[in-house]
């Protein structure tokens, strides 16, 4: 349930207490509104900032306003009148965005904006939302910039927090990120052993970890074929990880997804591909594995693939859709 507590935000700038607008003459009007409303302020969520300019967002107390937003604590933010809050149309329409995606009301003493009452009125109100939804887009957009291009510049740094979930064979704390797992490293190693020297196919390695009752990556018993194959394939293992080895695709993949037992059928949502091997950033990782073990797995993943039976060298056009009427999954050439 929303919390229904209060926040107080007053301002003045220089100007206006040379003109004896106070900043406790706002405090008094709004705690006092505040309690004749039955609504609860904690002393400590009353922000204020007493001589600076409203056009601007570089105040110590919105800061502190804007923290506690983001907790989702806060229900109502009372404030005088919209100018207290920022003088920059612009600005104050972002921070009333940004309280409404908290699920905060702001609510003014004074001036506060009427509902429309005439056609011009409505026309008026929804071009201001129109506004609304812009500048919020913007800001969307300029913070996922930013976030990308933070963590582009540190994994040109080698920061390893900026790599994705650590694979099988190392964990991850706080403070550091892909440390070797002895128990799982040992696995790893093993199973490039049966694959490269012992001649063990995908199946076979994962028949034998099964029969040693060792857990896959997701704590299963079951080890599938692919997971051995992306332990196989997986450079991190020989010291070097990768950022940024994907990105987002516009168009729709096509690619349909069967679920048999559940009897869905759908299409893939937020289809990635892999973007070219030379835009990815390289990561150095800890080795589990000898380089020399690690190509001589390559080539022989590489040599299975050509020589697979499912490999299509000419893809139809019903694969995919034609279906098997036992099972319930997709017939391939």
């Amino acid at each position: 349930m929303k919390s229904h507590l209060t926040s107080i935000y007053a301002r003045v700038s220089s100007e206006q207490q040379k003109e004896e607008e106070t900043i406790n003459s706002q405090l008094d009007i709004l705690i006092s509104y505040a309690q004749q409303n039955g609504l609860e302020v904690p002393p400590e969520w009353i922000f204020k900032d007493d001589g600076y300019s409203g056009k601007n967002l570089d105040r110590p107390g919105l800061d502190r306003l804007r923290e506690l937003a983001q907790d989702n604590v806060l229900g109502t933010i009372l404030i005088y009148s919209p100018d207290r809050l920022s003088r920059s149309f612009v600005n104050q329409l972002l921070l009333e965005e940004e309280f409404k995606q908290h699920g905060i009301q702001v609510h003014y003493l004074k001036n506060a904006p009427k509902p429309p009452e005439t056609k011009e009125d409505e026309a008026n109100y929804k071009l201001l939302s129109n506004f609304q939804g812009v500048f919020a887009e913007y800001e969307r957009a300029l913070i996922l910039d930013r976030t990308r291009r933070g963590r582009l510049f540190k994994a040109k740094l080698g920061d390893k927090n900026v790599l994705p979930n650590a694979p099988y064979g190392y964990n991850k704390d706080r403070k550091n990120y892909y440390i070797v797992n002895p128990e799982q490293a040992a696995i790893v190693k093993e199973i490039f052993r049966l694959y490269t020297q012992e001649g063990y196919t995908l199946r076979k390695v994962s028949k034998y970890l099964e029969e040693k009752g060792i857990s896959s990556p997701g704590s299963y018993l079951k080890w599938s074929n692919t997971t051995v194959r992306c332990i196989l394939a997986n450079s991190a293992y020989i010291g070097t990880a990768y950022y940024g080895k994907t990105e987002k695709r516009e168009e729709a993949s096509g690619r349909i997804i069967r679920y048999p037992k559940l009897g869905k059928v759908v299409k893939a949502k937020n289809p990635i591909r892999k973007r070219p091997h030379e835009q990815w950033i390289p990561v150095p990782v800890p080795a589990i594995v000898a380089e020399s073990d690690f190509e001589a797995a390559q080539l022989l993943l590489k040599k299975n693939k050509e020589f697979a039976s499912r490999n299509t060298k000419q893809p139809t056009i019903l694969q995919g859709l034609l279906v098997c009427g036992q099972c319930g999954l997709s017939y391939y050439k």
